[in-house]
């Protein structure tokens, strides 16, 4: 049983079973007895259906009282499992540099050369929008393979996305104002395929509960 009730905690509690890769079962329901809104859960699920092959599933379909006892999702698996080349220390290694390079851009270039705004340095986000109620806060730096690595890497984008949506709705803004998530190894040389599982995929996630009043997004790739 999920205990979301919120719309961006359902998007959260489903992309975290699509993005596990210890999950053991091939079909896998979870229940939403306190769910708020069933239309975004509907929404969402229509979403995850039409990017099923690129998260690595089968199929997902949702169910309602009087079907069932309450509002459901029920989430199928093929056997076509991602796989991951390089063994776990290797890997290890390159997510730490791929964050370091990551946060030595953000102060050396993003921010000396004034790219964003709002961005002053890694430990000075969200600066200069006092009128819209956003406290300055640092920027964390996540990477996709840290917790989901044996998945497909649309569903490692889409968990860590999600997760990072509720650290920044739950956390203070003092904490973490914004959240920089990077994907270097499976999208830094496919800008195409890039941009389509953010186009198709992670925004359209958004939309579909209605979270675009609590997150701002913004895409970058090395090949723009």
């Amino acid at each position: 049983e999920a205990s979301a009730c919120d719309r961006h905690e359902v998007a959260t509690r489903i992309f975290d079973v699509i993005g596990d890769e210890e999950r053991s079962c091939s079909i896998i329901s979870m229940w939403f007895p306190s769910i708020k809104d069933k239309n975004a859960l509907e929404r969402l699920v229509v979403v995850v259906r039409e990017n099923r092959n690129r998260l690595g599933l089968e199929n997902i379909k949702s169910s309602s009282w009087p079907q069932v006892p309450t509002t459901m999702v029920e989430l199928s698996w093929n056997n076509d499992g991602a796989e991951i080349s390089a063994k776990d220390d290797e890997l290890d290694e390159r997510i730490a540099k791929a964050i370091f390079d990551t946060e030595s851009w953000v102060d050396e270039t993003l921010c000396r050369l004034r790219l964003c705004p709002y961005t002053a340095s890694l430990q000075r986000a969200a600066t200069g929008l006092e009128s819209q109620e956003v406290k300055e806060g640092p920027v964390i730096v996540r990477h996709s393979s840290t917790f989901c690595r044996n998945v497909h890497p649309a569903a490692a984008l889409a968990a860590s996305f999600w997760q990072g949506v509720s650290e920044l709705v739950n956390e203070p803004e003092e904490d973490v104002a914004t959240l920089l998530l990077i994907a270097p190894e499976s999208y830094d040389s496919d800008f195409e395929l890039f941009s389509k599982v953010c186009d198709e995929l992670i925004e359209p996630s958004v939309q579909a509960v209605g979270a675009t009043d609590i997150v701002g997004r913004a895409w970058f790739h090395p090949l723009y």
